[in-house]
Parts: C-alpha cells; sequence; structure tokens
C-alpha cells in the first residue's frame, strides 16, 4: 500500500504542508489536472499540478485514510486522523467533497 505512487504523492503533499507550518492542505480536481494548494496563514500556494488521471484516486485513498466510506461520493463526509510527524503527533481534520471534476480533499489542522 505504501509503495503505491498516489499514497506516495498524497503523503508527500501533506508532510510537506505540515513541516510549512501550513493550516490546511487541498486536493482539488480539475478537467486535465490535479490541483494541490498550501494554506499558510493569509497565503495560500499552488504546487506544481498532478496529472489529471488521479483526480479519481487521491479522493479514494484520503478516505481509506481517514475511515470514511469509499463507496459515497454524492455527498460530503468528515473524518479525522493522526499523522506522526518527527516523531509528533499531528491532528488532523479531513473533508472529502463532490467537486464539478471528481471529489475535492482538504486536510485541516
Amino acid at each position: 500500500c505504501h509503495d503505491d505512487p498516489v499514497v506516495k504523492f498524497v503523503s508527500m503533499c501533506t508532510l510537506l504542508a505540515i513541516c510549512d507550518d501550513a493550516r490546511e492542505i487541498r486536493f482539488e480536481p480539475g478537467a486535465d489536472t490535479y490541483d494541490v494548494t498550501i494554506v499558510t496563514g493569509w497565503e495560500a500556494f499552488e504546487l506544481q499540478p498532478a496529472p489529471g488521471f488521479i483526480r479519481l484516486q487521491v479522493p479514494q485513498v484520503v478516505k481509506v485514510i481517514a475511515g470514511l466510506d469509499r463507496s459515497v461520493t454524492t455527498k460530503s463526509q468528515e473524518g479525522c486522523i493522526d499523522i506522526r510527524v518527527h516523531g509528533e503527533i499531528v491532528s488532523a481534520h479531513v473533508l472529502v467533497e463532490p467537486a464539478e471534476h471528481g471529489e475535492r480533499a482538504v486536510f485541516r489542522w
């Protein structure tokens, strides 16, 4: 599971956001790309867009991580996870909700 490229993508982006003292990270599906935005204080930074083919896979990975129902795609779901970073536990609120081109996923801590 940890060798899956989509799992690595979500983990890397989340770790980067936490290490940059962000307050949230957004995974937003587009028609041809998958945008990742890191929000720190009052600023938002977009990472290099990921290929659009992962727009269906990222929300599924996030749902598994957060213990949400993978079969639900037409309504919002919320959950919480604990992420270990450099020996510290970071608690994150997770939101997965429908968007125009798939599902949006947001981590907030």
